[in-house]
Protein backbone atom coordinates (compact mmCIF):
# COMPACT_ATOMS: atom_id res chain seq x y z
CA UNK A 1 0.00 0.00 0.00
CA UNK A 2 1.38 3.66 -0.91
CA UNK A 3 2.52 5.66 1.98
CA UNK A 4 -0.06 8.07 1.47
CA UNK A 5 -3.02 5.86 1.65
CA UNK A 6 -1.65 4.64 5.01
CA UNK A 7 -1.42 8.20 5.85
CA UNK A 8 -5.26 8.81 4.89
CA UNK A 9 -6.40 6.18 7.04
CA UNK A 10 -4.83 7.97 10.38
CA UNK A 11 -6.70 11.57 10.82
CA UNK A 12 -4.56 11.95 14.29
CA UNK A 13 -1.49 14.07 13.51
CA UNK A 14 0.81 12.46 16.15
CA UNK A 15 -0.54 9.08 14.42
CA UNK A 16 0.61 10.04 10.99
CA UNK A 17 4.11 11.06 12.45
CA UNK A 18 4.42 7.56 13.76
CA UNK A 19 3.11 6.01 10.67
CA UNK A 20 5.69 8.20 8.73
CA UNK A 21 8.37 7.49 10.61
CA UNK A 22 7.55 3.71 10.34
CA UNK A 23 7.59 3.54 7.18
CA UNK A 24 10.81 5.64 6.82
CA UNK A 25 12.47 3.34 8.99
CA UNK A 26 11.42 0.08 7.34
CA UNK A 27 12.51 1.44 3.91
CA UNK A 28 16.16 2.32 5.63
CA UNK A 29 16.77 -1.24 6.95
CA UNK A 30 15.66 -2.09 3.75
CA UNK A 31 18.02 0.11 1.74
CA UNK A 32 20.92 0.21 3.73
CA UNK A 33 20.80 -3.16 5.27
CA UNK A 34 20.98 -2.36 8.80
CA UNK A 35 19.13 -2.57 12.09
CA UNK A 36 16.42 0.04 12.66
CA UNK A 37 14.81 1.44 15.74
CA UNK A 38 11.71 3.50 16.85
CA UNK A 39 11.41 5.04 20.47
CA UNK A 40 9.29 3.51 23.09
CA UNK A 41 5.94 3.46 21.76
CA UNK A 42 3.18 3.26 24.26
CA UNK A 43 0.35 0.98 24.04
CA UNK A 44 -1.78 2.83 21.57
CA UNK A 45 1.67 4.00 19.36
CA UNK A 46 2.47 -0.13 19.57
CA UNK A 47 -1.47 -1.12 17.81
CA UNK A 48 -1.07 1.43 15.44
CA UNK A 49 2.64 0.17 14.66
CA UNK A 50 1.11 -3.75 14.39
CA UNK A 51 -1.39 -2.81 12.19
CA UNK A 52 1.15 -1.50 9.47
CA UNK A 53 3.43 -3.85 9.54
CA UNK A 54 0.65 -6.21 9.43
CA UNK A 55 -0.77 -4.08 6.32
CA UNK A 56 3.12 -4.48 5.26
CA UNK A 57 3.55 -7.82 5.52
CA UNK A 58 7.07 -6.54 6.93
CA UNK A 59 9.37 -9.46 8.54
CA UNK A 60 12.21 -9.39 10.71
CA UNK A 61 11.05 -7.41 13.61
CA UNK A 62 9.91 -7.21 17.10
CA UNK A 63 9.07 -5.28 20.31
CA UNK A 64 10.57 -5.04 23.42
CA UNK A 65 11.32 -3.05 26.20
CA UNK A 66 14.48 -4.56 28.01
CA UNK A 67 12.51 -7.10 30.03
CA UNK A 68 9.43 -9.66 30.03
CA UNK A 69 6.03 -7.86 30.17
CA UNK A 70 7.14 -3.94 30.02
CA UNK A 71 4.08 -1.82 29.01
CA UNK A 72 6.37 0.74 26.84
CA UNK A 73 8.53 -0.88 24.14
CA UNK A 74 10.68 -0.19 21.04
CA UNK A 75 10.28 -1.78 17.53
CA UNK A 76 13.45 -3.04 16.24
CA UNK A 77 13.40 -4.29 12.55
CA UNK A 78 16.36 -6.24 11.21
CA UNK A 79 17.93 -6.78 8.26
CA UNK A 80 17.25 -10.68 6.03
CA UNK A 81 21.23 -10.99 6.47
CA UNK A 82 20.54 -11.43 10.55
CA UNK A 83 19.41 -13.74 12.55
CA UNK A 84 16.44 -12.59 15.66
CA UNK A 85 18.76 -13.94 18.57
CA UNK A 86 21.49 -12.31 17.41
CA UNK A 87 19.65 -8.98 17.40
CA UNK A 88 18.32 -9.91 20.64
CA UNK A 89 21.83 -10.63 21.98
CA UNK A 90 23.06 -7.21 21.14
CA UNK A 91 20.05 -5.02 23.12
CA UNK A 92 22.62 -3.10 24.83
CA UNK A 93 22.98 -1.12 21.35
CA UNK A 94 19.45 0.08 21.82
CA UNK A 95 18.36 -0.23 25.13
CA UNK A 96 20.51 1.28 28.14
CA UNK A 97 19.11 0.69 32.20
CA UNK A 98 19.52 3.44 34.38
CA UNK A 99 19.28 3.52 38.15
CA UNK A 100 18.16 6.35 40.34
CA UNK A 101 18.92 6.60 44.23
CA UNK A 102 17.79 9.39 45.87
CA UNK A 103 18.53 10.38 49.32
CA UNK A 104 15.93 9.97 52.41
CA UNK A 105 13.91 13.03 52.64
CA UNK A 106 10.64 11.34 52.33
CA UNK A 107 8.93 7.87 53.39
CA UNK A 108 9.22 7.18 49.75
CA UNK A 109 9.24 8.51 45.80
CA UNK A 110 6.38 7.63 43.36
CA UNK A 111 6.28 7.07 39.88
CA UNK A 112 5.27 10.41 38.57
CA UNK A 113 8.15 11.97 41.06
CA UNK A 114 11.17 10.37 39.10
CA UNK A 115 9.56 11.06 36.13
CA UNK A 116 9.00 14.32 36.26
CA UNK A 117 12.47 14.57 37.63
CA UNK A 118 13.86 13.12 34.34
CA UNK A 119 11.45 15.19 31.87
CA UNK A 120 12.76 18.63 33.83
CA UNK A 121 16.25 17.83 33.03
CA UNK A 122 15.19 17.66 29.61
CA UNK A 123 14.66 13.96 28.79
CA UNK A 124 11.74 13.44 25.94
CA UNK A 125 9.48 11.17 27.34
CA UNK A 126 9.50 8.84 24.02
CA UNK A 127 13.10 8.32 25.32
CA UNK A 128 11.78 6.77 28.27
CA UNK A 129 10.65 3.04 28.78
CA UNK A 130 9.44 1.72 32.07
CA UNK A 131 10.06 3.03 34.92
CA UNK A 132 10.26 0.59 37.86
CA UNK A 133 10.28 1.85 41.59
CA UNK A 134 11.86 0.30 44.36
CA UNK A 135 12.33 2.08 47.87
CA UNK A 136 14.14 4.98 47.56
CA UNK A 137 15.55 4.33 43.80
CA UNK A 138 14.02 3.27 40.25
CA UNK A 139 15.56 2.33 37.59
CA UNK A 140 14.34 3.26 33.81
CA UNK A 141 14.99 2.00 29.93
CA UNK A 142 16.63 4.59 27.77
CA UNK A 143 17.15 4.53 23.96
CA UNK A 144 18.92 6.22 21.14
CA UNK A 145 15.43 6.68 19.62
CA UNK A 146 15.40 5.76 15.32
CA UNK A 147 18.64 4.95 13.84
Amino acid sequence: MQKQELLKKYPDKEDKLLVSKLLDGLSKRDTTNKVTTTDFLNMHEKSICQEILQIEKAENYFFTGGFEDAERTILIAFPDKLEEEYVKSQLANWISVISIELPKYCDSYTHREYLSGIMKLGVKREKIGDILVRENRCRYNSNAGYS
